[in-house]
């Protein structure tokens, strides 16, 4: 007796094998638990895949408790709509948007409106004055120092006036 085996999380289709007979009981064959007598469908649409599954759409353990299906095959990766962070879907039968995800990329500080991805402003310009802030503590952090000591050593104020030109000119860049 030829069986086909499947597996318990999807219910699609593993391979397919011969039945061993029943050692308590001489010419029985009974299928293992997640693999049926039943002979899949030769043919699945194209964007589908087939699963052995019962009426809640489990994968039965028990071969009698299900049947072939054919469902639509949406796995792959995709883009929550929540976050704009990738995420694969799995799931046979379930389509991305009703797991929160889309198949448009979405740009920097995207955020859903529902139908699109929308560029957000305020996030664009906290991300850009926080970029600028950090190049301001970075001048201050290495190149003011040495300034420093050459104003209190040599009285040099030259190089302090530089440093407070680049961190005005850093400043105005600054958006509200």
């Amino acid at each position: 007796m030829k069986i086909f085996h499947y597996s318990p999380e999807t219910g699609e289709l593993i391979a397919a094998d011969a039945a061993r007979e029943d050692p308590l009981m001489q010419g029985e064959f009974r299928p293992p638990a997640f693999a049926t007598p039943d002979t899949p469908p030769a043919f699945v649409s194209q964007g589908a895949a087939l699963a052995y599954l019962n009426d809640q759409g489990q994968a039965p353990a028990d071969f009698r408790d299900g049947a072939w299906r054919e469902l639509e095959d949406y796995r792959g990766t995709y883009w929550r709509i929540d976050n704009g962070q990738l995420e694969y879907l799995g799931k046979l039968g379930v389509t991305p948007a009703a797991a929160g995800l889309t198949a448009k990329a979405p740009p920097q500080f995207g955020k859903w409106t529902g139908k699109a991805w929308k560029v957000d402003q305020k996030a664009a310009v906290a991300a850009a004055n926080a970029a600028i802030e950090e190049k301001i503590a970075e001048i201050e952090r290495t190149e003011q120092p040495a300034a420093q000591r050459a104003f209190a050593l040599e009285g040099d104020a030259s190089g302090l006036r530089a440093i407070q030109e680049k961190i005005n000119a850093l400043k105005a860049q600054i958006q509200e």
